[in-house]
């Protein structure tokens, strides 16, 4: 009911635009675009949150036949797309807030040093696409960063042999902190080593189209959806404690990370839904790793 509500709520968006790039643009006449000129000194770091732009999955949920459909309440009203690609829509989305962040020179006037997003493809594109313009800024992939292992959107199909394949094209993308092929199953990332001789490695091939299904039996083999352990609600904190143990030990200050809406209300402590690329400003304490403010940017 409550996606249906929502999906009354919507509104129709434009055409996908290519990106603005254009450093002399003023800043617009807005309250939420006021900038701080110099950084904060202190323990003091500055998140700027971005919920991944509209996937698949998302768009899947917005149509009403979904609610419709039977097989949609036989999967536990789960969309059932492994690592769903962004939609039409969500590229306009990125394209928008691109050319937002590109007229106030977001860079520049907030200091980003760096980007941290999720290792699902719809997070390093909105990634990818945010800083189209600004390649010198460093994207960096964070396993921390994806969103609680619990659905089918939640699970990945490509594994870190087969995403330093897809995105070899872009030197500002590094991998370094994905140390499992399969980075998304909490038995070979929580575990540490105690599975490794279980993960296989798989090849993406660019000139062919993507078939999550069959991935899914390269990467699994005979294992089936219903035989994989489902990350637990205390292993999905543990995970975010250790995120903010890893920011907090960064040499940058402020950063920007591109996640997911329900990972992002439980990492700050939020009630209000993060649309598809909205972006929330939060201020993190790196001594005691307490959040100090929040606010919708």
């Amino acid at each position: 009911f409550f996606h249906i509500l929502l999906l009354c709520s919507s509104l129709i968006m434009g055409n996908v635009t290519i990106p603005f790039c254009s450093p002399n643009q003023e800043k617009p006449e807005s309250n939420m675009w006021n900038a701080r000129t110099s950084k904060d000194e202190g323990s003091e770091k500055v998140w700027y949150c971005v919920r991944h732009a509209e996937s698949e999955s998302n768009k899947k949920r917005w149509n009403l036949s979904t609610y419709f459909s039977a097989e949609f309440y036989a999967n536990k009203c789960d969309p059932n797309i492994k690592d769903p690609e962004i939609s039409d829509k969500g590229h306009t989305q990125i394209a928008k807030l691109q050319t937002k962040l590109e007229k106030m020179n977001f860079v520049s006037t907030y200091h980003i040093d760096v980007c941290f997003t999720s290792p699902f493809s719809r997070a390093i594109d909105t990634a990818l696409g945010l800083f189209a313009c600004t390649p010198a800024i460093r994207i960096v992939v964070v396993p921390e960063l994806r969103p609680h292992f619990k659905s089918s959107q939640s699970t990945g199909i490509l594994t870190t042999s087969a995403l330093k394949a897809k995105y070899k094209m872009h030197a500002n993308v590094s991998f370094e902190y994905l140390e499992h092929e399969i980075w998304w199953n909490p038995t070979t990332v929580n575990d540490a080593d105690d599975n490794k001789e279980t993960e296989r490695e798989i090849t993406y091939d660019e000139d062919s189209s993507c078939d999550d299904e069959k991935l899914w039996q390269q990467t699994y083999g005979d294992q089936s959806a219903a035989q994989l352990r489902y990350e637990t609600v205390e292993e999905f904190a543990q995970r975010q404690t250790r995120l903010k143990a890893f920011l907090a030990a960064r040499p940058e200050h402020a950063m920007v990370l591109v996640g997911h809406c329900g990972f992002f209300r439980s990492l700050l402590g939020i009630w209000s839904y993060v649309g598809n690329c909205g972006m929330i400003e939060a201020h993190f304490d790196s001594k005691t790793h307490a959040i100090t403010h929040s606010a919708f940017f």
